[in-house]
Protein backbone atom coordinates (compact mmCIF):
# COMPACT_ATOMS: atom_id res chain seq x y z
CA UNK A 1 0.00 0.00 0.00
CA UNK A 2 3.29 2.37 1.13
CA UNK A 3 4.36 1.65 -2.35
CA UNK A 4 1.17 2.25 -4.23
CA UNK A 5 0.92 5.59 -3.05
CA UNK A 6 4.62 6.92 -3.61
CA UNK A 7 3.95 5.63 -6.84
CA UNK A 8 0.45 7.67 -7.55
CA UNK A 9 2.15 10.93 -5.94
CA UNK A 10 5.12 11.27 -7.77
CA UNK A 11 2.77 10.35 -10.91
CA UNK A 12 0.70 13.61 -9.62
CA UNK A 13 3.67 15.09 -9.54
CA UNK A 14 5.66 14.50 -12.92
CA UNK A 15 1.99 15.39 -14.36
CA UNK A 16 2.21 18.81 -12.64
CA UNK A 17 5.48 19.49 -13.84
CA UNK A 18 4.91 19.24 -16.89
CA UNK A 19 1.60 21.08 -17.01
CA UNK A 20 3.00 23.70 -15.72
CA UNK A 21 5.42 23.52 -18.73
CA UNK A 22 2.61 23.90 -20.91
CA UNK A 23 1.04 26.71 -19.33
CA UNK A 24 3.87 28.91 -18.78
CA UNK A 25 6.84 30.27 -20.66
CA UNK A 26 9.28 31.92 -18.27
CA UNK A 27 8.21 30.25 -15.06
CA UNK A 28 7.83 26.75 -16.57
CA UNK A 29 10.71 25.51 -14.41
CA UNK A 30 11.25 28.09 -11.88
CA UNK A 31 15.10 28.38 -13.46
CA UNK A 32 17.22 31.53 -12.73
CA UNK A 33 21.05 31.81 -14.12
CA UNK A 34 23.50 33.44 -16.24
CA UNK A 35 26.02 32.11 -19.19
CA UNK A 36 28.41 33.37 -21.66
CA UNK A 37 30.51 31.82 -24.33
CA UNK A 38 31.44 31.71 -27.94
CA UNK A 39 29.80 31.69 -30.91
CA UNK A 40 30.70 29.51 -33.98
CA UNK A 41 29.32 29.63 -37.52
CA UNK A 42 29.69 28.26 -40.68
CA UNK A 43 27.95 29.49 -44.07
CA UNK A 44 28.44 29.42 -47.49
CA UNK A 45 28.01 32.83 -47.81
CA UNK A 46 31.43 33.23 -49.39
CA UNK A 47 32.32 31.28 -52.53
CA UNK A 48 34.51 28.78 -50.60
CA UNK A 49 32.20 29.23 -47.20
CA UNK A 50 33.78 30.83 -44.41
CA UNK A 51 33.39 30.13 -40.30
CA UNK A 52 32.68 33.12 -38.68
CA UNK A 53 32.88 33.37 -34.64
CA UNK A 54 31.57 35.63 -32.02
CA UNK A 55 30.13 35.24 -28.49
CA UNK A 56 27.36 36.05 -26.51
CA UNK A 57 26.36 36.24 -22.77
CA UNK A 58 22.58 36.61 -21.31
CA UNK A 59 20.07 35.42 -18.59
CA UNK A 60 18.59 32.40 -17.86
CA UNK A 61 14.64 32.12 -17.36
CA UNK A 62 12.82 29.44 -16.90
CA UNK A 63 12.92 27.49 -20.23
CA UNK A 64 13.81 30.55 -22.12
CA UNK A 65 17.06 32.96 -22.08
CA UNK A 66 17.37 36.85 -22.96
CA UNK A 67 20.75 38.81 -23.60
CA UNK A 68 22.90 39.93 -26.28
CA UNK A 69 25.57 39.27 -28.75
CA UNK A 70 29.09 40.21 -31.17
CA UNK A 71 29.96 38.74 -34.55
CA UNK A 72 33.32 39.73 -34.89
CA UNK A 73 35.30 40.97 -38.45
CA UNK A 74 33.74 38.46 -40.80
CA UNK A 75 35.60 37.98 -44.66
CA UNK A 76 33.26 37.50 -47.59
CA UNK A 77 34.52 37.55 -51.13
CA UNK A 78 32.47 37.17 -54.41
CA UNK A 79 32.94 37.87 -58.06
CA UNK A 80 30.22 40.63 -59.21
CA UNK A 81 29.70 41.21 -62.60
CA UNK A 82 33.18 39.79 -63.37
CA UNK A 83 34.93 42.24 -60.45
CA UNK A 84 36.39 40.47 -57.62
CA UNK A 85 34.47 42.35 -54.04
CA UNK A 86 35.92 41.94 -50.32
CA UNK A 87 32.96 42.62 -47.95
CA UNK A 88 34.32 43.15 -44.10
CA UNK A 89 31.63 42.92 -41.67
CA UNK A 90 30.47 42.80 -37.92
CA UNK A 91 27.45 42.77 -35.82
CA UNK A 92 26.07 42.81 -32.66
CA UNK A 93 22.34 42.82 -30.56
CA UNK A 94 19.51 41.37 -29.37
CA UNK A 95 19.65 37.27 -28.40
CA UNK A 96 16.74 35.47 -27.30
CA UNK A 97 15.57 31.77 -27.24
CA UNK A 98 13.85 28.68 -25.94
CA UNK A 99 15.28 25.12 -24.28
CA UNK A 100 13.18 23.24 -23.14
CA UNK A 101 13.51 19.66 -21.15
CA UNK A 102 16.44 21.08 -19.90
CA UNK A 103 16.91 18.31 -17.25
CA UNK A 104 17.77 15.49 -20.23
CA UNK A 105 21.02 15.18 -21.14
CA UNK A 106 20.12 15.99 -25.04
CA UNK A 107 17.08 18.78 -25.56
CA UNK A 108 15.77 20.88 -28.16
CA UNK A 109 17.45 24.62 -28.49
CA UNK A 110 15.75 27.57 -30.52
CA UNK A 111 17.31 30.64 -30.54
CA UNK A 112 17.16 33.73 -32.44
CA UNK A 113 19.64 36.58 -33.25
CA UNK A 114 18.99 40.40 -33.80
CA UNK A 115 21.40 42.41 -34.62
CA UNK A 116 22.63 45.94 -36.47
CA UNK A 117 26.08 45.79 -38.19
CA UNK A 118 28.40 47.83 -40.56
CA UNK A 119 29.97 46.40 -43.85
CA UNK A 120 33.52 47.65 -45.29
CA UNK A 121 33.21 46.89 -49.02
CA UNK A 122 35.70 46.69 -51.46
CA UNK A 123 36.47 46.59 -55.53
CA UNK A 124 39.97 44.73 -55.94
CA UNK A 125 39.77 46.03 -59.52
CA UNK A 126 38.97 49.83 -59.55
CA UNK A 127 40.40 50.20 -56.17
CA UNK A 128 36.82 51.76 -54.92
CA UNK A 129 35.73 51.60 -51.10
CA UNK A 130 32.98 51.94 -49.30
CA UNK A 131 30.82 51.30 -46.27
CA UNK A 132 27.08 50.01 -45.87
CA UNK A 133 25.12 49.49 -42.48
CA UNK A 134 23.01 46.86 -42.61
CA UNK A 135 20.15 44.62 -40.61
CA UNK A 136 20.62 40.69 -39.81
CA UNK A 137 18.07 38.36 -38.51
CA UNK A 138 19.34 34.71 -37.78
CA UNK A 139 16.72 32.51 -36.74
CA UNK A 140 18.05 28.68 -35.66
CA UNK A 141 17.05 25.38 -34.27
CA UNK A 142 18.98 21.92 -33.19
CA UNK A 143 19.57 20.16 -30.16
CA UNK A 144 21.69 21.01 -26.94
CA UNK A 145 24.16 18.62 -24.84
CA UNK A 146 24.65 19.31 -21.13
CA UNK A 147 28.28 18.03 -20.82
CA UNK A 148 28.70 19.09 -17.20
CA UNK A 149 26.14 21.50 -14.50
CA UNK A 150 28.14 24.35 -16.11
CA UNK A 151 28.72 23.94 -19.75
CA UNK A 152 26.26 23.05 -22.52
CA UNK A 153 27.09 22.64 -26.33
CA UNK A 154 24.46 23.10 -29.01
CA UNK A 155 24.63 21.82 -32.60
CA UNK A 156 21.95 24.35 -34.74
CA UNK A 157 21.24 25.09 -38.19
CA UNK A 158 19.34 28.02 -39.75
CA UNK A 159 19.30 31.31 -42.13
CA UNK A 160 21.12 34.58 -42.29
CA UNK A 161 18.60 37.93 -43.63
CA UNK A 162 20.20 40.96 -44.06
CA UNK A 163 18.47 43.98 -44.60
CA UNK A 164 20.30 46.99 -46.25
CA UNK A 165 23.28 44.97 -47.50
CA UNK A 166 22.04 43.13 -50.17
CA UNK A 167 20.29 46.56 -51.45
CA UNK A 168 23.43 48.71 -51.64
CA UNK A 169 23.46 50.34 -55.16
CA UNK A 170 27.75 49.58 -54.57
CA UNK A 171 27.16 45.71 -54.88
CA UNK A 172 24.06 45.39 -57.10
CA UNK A 173 22.03 42.71 -56.55
CA UNK A 174 24.17 40.35 -54.52
CA UNK A 175 22.48 38.55 -52.20
CA UNK A 176 23.87 38.13 -48.83
CA UNK A 177 21.17 35.81 -47.23
CA UNK A 178 22.30 32.56 -46.26
CA UNK A 179 22.02 28.91 -45.13
CA UNK A 180 24.43 28.25 -42.21
CA UNK A 181 25.70 26.00 -39.09
CA UNK A 182 26.31 27.33 -35.41
CA UNK A 183 27.82 25.73 -32.55
CA UNK A 184 27.12 27.38 -29.34
CA UNK A 185 29.39 26.73 -26.40
CA UNK A 186 27.24 27.87 -23.35
CA UNK A 187 29.66 27.93 -19.86
CA UNK A 188 27.79 29.28 -16.87
CA UNK A 189 24.63 28.72 -14.25
CA UNK A 190 22.02 28.03 -15.90
CA UNK A 191 19.56 27.50 -12.16
CA UNK A 192 17.68 24.37 -10.96
CA UNK A 193 14.79 23.03 -11.93
CA UNK A 194 12.56 23.97 -8.73
CA UNK A 195 9.58 22.18 -9.68
CA UNK A 196 10.92 18.45 -9.70
CA UNK A 197 13.22 19.15 -6.62
CA UNK A 198 9.89 20.30 -4.67
CA UNK A 199 8.61 16.84 -6.02
CA UNK A 200 11.55 15.05 -5.25
CA UNK A 201 11.16 16.35 -1.31
CA UNK A 202 7.49 15.37 -1.59
CA UNK A 203 8.09 11.77 -2.59
CA UNK A 204 10.73 11.38 -0.37
CA UNK A 205 9.13 12.77 2.94
CA UNK A 206 6.15 10.38 2.02
CA UNK A 207 7.91 7.44 1.93
CA UNK A 208 7.97 6.49 5.36
CA UNK A 209 4.48 7.90 5.92
CA UNK A 210 1.62 5.38 7.37
CA UNK A 211 -1.08 4.60 5.03
CA UNK A 212 -3.46 5.86 7.64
Amino acid sequence: MKNLQLLILCFLCTTGLFAQRDNTLFNASGRFGVFGGPILEYSDLSINGDINSGGGAGLVLGNAFIGAYGSGDLDWNDVIEGEEVNVSSGHAGLWVGYVPYQSSVIHPYISTRIGWGAADIQFTDDNFRTSENFFVLTPEAGVEINVFRWFRVAGTVGYQWYNGLNDAPQIGNWDADNLHAGLALRFGFFGKDKNRKNCRKRCNKNRFRMPW
